[in-house]
């Protein structure tokens, strides 16, 4: 299984922080830092968001992008302060899949460190940053391969 962790893009200062959206750079250096990602991963199985705007606008770029036949799935437990856990529920019965989840910062840099190594191992993980994993087994703590880190696309 390969699950690609996303940072949203870069998103607008707004007094209502689930109302953010995507800046326009952030919605293209999304997009063109998607497309770079696909010549690695040429397929996706399944997306999973966060409901707020902007991991949700980010999300409809990656899925449009890789025209993933499954509908794009927004999950409340995706929403800042995740945790390895609900994701590890989340993606629970796709272990032979390509799953991409898009989350926020700190969520997404902490899930990376849990799965891949599970000893606070840091990471860059600016606006629309896409970080690839890689499983030989059971997705578990630990157990993960980092096989690719993708700052966006300016």
């Amino acid at each position: 299984m390969n699950l690609i962790l996303v940072r949203h893009g870069q998103a607008v200062r707004s007094l209502n922080d689930e109302e953010r959206r995507l800046t326009h750079w952030g919605a293209k250096s999304s997009y063109m830092n998607f497309l770079y990602f696909q010549e690695f991963l040429p397929k996706i199985d399944i997306v999973f968001s966060s409901p707020l705007t902007r991991a949700a606008e980010t999300a409809e770029i990656l899925h449009s992008l890789y025209h993933v036949e499954n509908d794009l799935i927004k999950s409340d437990s995706l929403s800042p302060g995740c945790r390895t856990e609900y994701v590890l529920n989340l993606i629970e019965g796709y272990e032979d899949k390509n799953v991409a989840v898009v989350g926020h910062l700190p969520d997404v840099a902490n899930i990376l460190s849990d799965l891949c190594s599970g000893s606070g191992m840091s990471a860059d993980f600016s606006p629309g940053t896409v970080a690839w994993l890689g499983f030989g087994g059971k997705i578990r703590e630990g157990g993960g391969t980092l096989r690719m880190l993708l700052p966006p696309k300016n």
